[in-house]
């Protein structure tokens, strides 16, 4: 991780730490989104603890929004999701970001250096 965005998280870790997040979550909690068991560990896990893993569940159950109680529990999260992205674990096991050209996942890069070259940036860049 550069130090830049060492600092950026730095940063927002500060700036967002007064917000918390309570029992219950703003989540589903349908059959395929997150179960109670679930909920309860990422509200005990303290922030900087949260593996990708657990977030990701938080990611692919939270489908509301709201500019309270929504807010407030993506403001709490946003310092770790920032964190395990820049560390190349993206909390989402959904496969959306493999899905994407550039991704770690999908060039090889998640285990250390891509399998593959990467496309050129300008002959992948629209002519407009």
């Amino acid at each position: 991780m550069t130090p830049d965005l060492k600092a950026a998280i730095d940063d927002a870790t500060r700036v967002f730490a007064r917000y918390t997040i309570t029992w219950p979550l703003t989540v589903c909690h349908c059959d395929c989104c997150m179960t109670d068991e679930t909920e309860r560990a990422l509200i005990a896990t303290p922030l900087k603890e949260i593996p990708a893993e657990l977030l990701a569940e938080y990611t692919n159950s939270a489908h509301a929004w709201d500019d309270d109680t929504v807010a407030r529990e993506m403001r709490y999260f946003l310092p770790r999701y920032m964190e395990l992205i820049a560390h190349n674990d993206p909390p989402d096991h959904l496969g959306s970001t493999s899905a994407c050209a550039g991704s770690p996942t999908r060039t090889g890069a998640r285990n250390g250096r891509p399998t593959r070259p990467r496309p050129s940036t300008a002959s992948s860049r629209p002519s407009w």
